[in-house]
Order: structure tokens, then C-alpha cells, then sequence
């Protein structure tokens, strides 16, 4: 049985890997896969895939929006749907929004996404807000994998309660009739003179596929990322 899996690789593109039963040491690039590979735009960031017999999703950031592109399994584009973000970023408050994983479920394409607000980027040289940093995040439903993406996708939850530092990042599980997702999330607030730690939100979310929050656990394991203070005029850093 031959297996296949996409990976997207630093040249911007996205290829297919295929090998036979478990010789996965053998794994090779499928050549025959959209003329060796799909081609992502240069503005576009890649955030999150998904893949079934229906096809592949791929979820990628442009500058004002999300958007996520259904590809036919031979890599030729099928549909793209976009979805607005709801902020603007400011110098003093960069706001930034991903969507960070992708799954499938009985027949339906779930995405999680989060937006951060005044954490800053030390990697790309742009400062955090010095008094707060915040979080929140959304659970959607894009619709049926097998046809074309909902140009309005459902928002099935939104989490907004700044202090809970919501930031829905892995479905790390799933079950007949939930989602279970890693929420890497935090709140940071700088009360006196000084650098005040930021405080993490780690946590492991548990919902109905209707979007109802069946169970919040916070855990003390450490996720992708930590909330820091790198103090007056760096601010609040996250990415």
C-alpha cells in the first residue's frame, strides 16, 4: 500500500511524499505531483494543512486576511476561501492573527486560529506593547471537505476573556464527537514600574463539535512559545 504525506519545504512549495507499508526511511518526493510541487506565493505565510481522499487544505496568511486554499489530489487549486481578520495592527500594539491548525472530522473541515495583541516579534524587529499583552482565539468550521469551502465559514466559538488567555493552537486529539485542542495561550500585564513576567495560559480545551467548551484543563507543560517582558520600549514578546 503506497502512503502519502505534504510537506511544505523553505523554497516555498509544498510537495508530496510517498513510500510503500512502514519503509518510511525510504520516503521519496512524488515527482509526478503538481509538476513537482505546488508553488505558494512569496506574500503568502503557510500556517496549517489538512489532507484526506478528498484532497488538501492549506491555510496561509496574507496581509490583511486568511485564507485557505482546497487543492484536487493531483495539486491543482479547487477553491479558496477567505477569511477577514477583525483588527488592525498599530506600532505601539502589533496585532497578528493565524490560523494554526487544520483537522478533519466526519466529513467537515475544523480550523483553530488566534490573535495576539500588543505581543511583539523579536525575530522580525518589531517591539510589544510595554503595559499589556492579550489573546484570543476562534474555533471554525469551514464546512464539508469533499466540496467546495464556505465563503463564510462558521464560528463555532470564540474565546475572548482576556484573563483566560484563550490561543486554540493543536488539535491534539480527536473523538467521535469532540475536539480536543492545545491552547498555548497567555496574559501579560505589566502593573508597576519595571519587567512583570508574563502569565501563561497552557491549557488543554475539550469541545462539542457545535462549538460548546466541554472542559478546560490548565496543565503545566510547556508549549511552542512563552510570553516574556524584555522591558521598557521592547515590551511584551511572544513571537
Amino acid at each position: 500500500m503506497v502512503i502519502s504525506i505534504y510537506n511544505y519545504v523553505d523554497n516555498n512549495k509544498i510537495k508530496r511524499l510517498e513510500w510503500e507499508g512502514d519503509a518510511f526511511a525510504s520516503a521519496a518526493d512524488d515527482a509526478g505531483f503538481a509538476g513537482g510541487g505546488i508553488q505558494i506565493s512569496g506574500s503568502y505565510t503557510v500556517s496549517a494543512m489538512a489532507a484526506n481522499k478528498d484532497g488538501l487544505f492549506v491555510a496561509v496568511k496574507d496581509t490583511d486576511k486568511l485564507i485557505v486554499k482546497k487543492y484536487h489530489r493531483d495539486g491543482t487549486l479547487a477553491y479558496m476561501s477567505e477569511i477577514n481578520t477583525y483588527s488592525n495592527s498599530s506600532s505601539l500594539s502589533p496585532v497578528v492573527e493565524f490560523i494554526h491548525s487544520m483537522q478533519i472530522l466526519n466529513g467537515r473541515l475544523y480550523a483553530v486560529s488566534y490573535k495576539t495583541e500588543g505581543a511583539g516579534d523579536e525575530g522580525n524587529h518589531i517591539d510589544g506593547n510595554d503595559s499589556q499583552a492579550v489573546v484570543s482565539g476562534r474555533l471554525l468550521d469551514l464546512g464539508p471537505a469533499s466540496g467546495n469551502l464556505s465563503n463564510e465559514p462558521t464560528e463555532l466559538w470564540r474565546g475572548t476573556e482576556k484573563e483566560k488567555g484563550y490561543a486554540p493552537y493543536r488539535f491534539i486529539a480527536v473523538k467521535p464527537k469532540e475536539l480536543v485542542i492545545a491552547n498555548d495561550g497567555f496574559y501579560g500585564e505589566d502593573t508597576y514600574q519595571g519587567i512583570q513576567p508574563g502569565n501563561q495560559r497552557n491549557k488543554v480545551l475539550t469541545f462539542s463539535l457545535s462549538g460548546t467548551l466541554l472542559n478546560e484543563i490548565s496543565t503545566n507543560a510547556t508549549f511552542s512559545r512563552e510570553l516574556e517582558h524584555k522591558g521598557p520600549g521592547c515590551g511584551f514578546i511572544w513571537y
